[in-house]
């Protein structure tokens, strides 16, 4: 597990598997997963592009190494934040994924290690006070 946000109601998982990266959103119960990515050796910079489509609705497109692999539609999104946290490097509480769950557990990351990661959140949900000019 890279990153688990939300749990059984609602939410989002990035995983690598088998030498493959998933991407997987749990819309209400409805899972909607990305077509499986094989990945290569070495370090890796993966990316994920929320696209908010208006009332709820949403659609992501995930990189790697700056690259375009997949992309979709989301269906619903948080209607307001997940009632799980955010875990990094496993899926701790309630899964967002019950077949994932029942295949590894809380799935924790055993790969290298990670030397950074950046969480960059859109302007327009920054208070005006925090946003950076660009």
């Amino acid at each position: 597990m890279i990153l688990a946000h939300g749990g059984q109601e609602a939410g989002y998982i990035f995983y690598i598997d088998d030498g493959k990266l998933f991407y997987e959103h749990n819309s209400y119960g409805q899972s909607i997963k990305f077509p499986a990515v094989q990945l290569q050796t070495g370090q890796l910079k993966i990316g994920f592009n929320y696209d908010a489509l208006g009332k709820c609705q949403g659609s992501g497109t995930l990189f790697v190494n700056g690259q375009q692999v997949a992309t979709g539609k989301l269906g619903l999104t948080f209607a307001g934040f997940p009632y799980e946290g955010l875990d990094i490097g496993k899926d701790a509480r309630s899964p967002v994924s019950w077949d994932l769950y029942k295949k590894h557990g809380i799935f924790k990351y055993t790969g290298a290690s990670s030397k950074s990661n950046t969480y960059r959140v859109h302007p327009r949900l920054m208070p005006k006070k925090n946003r950076v000019k660009s």
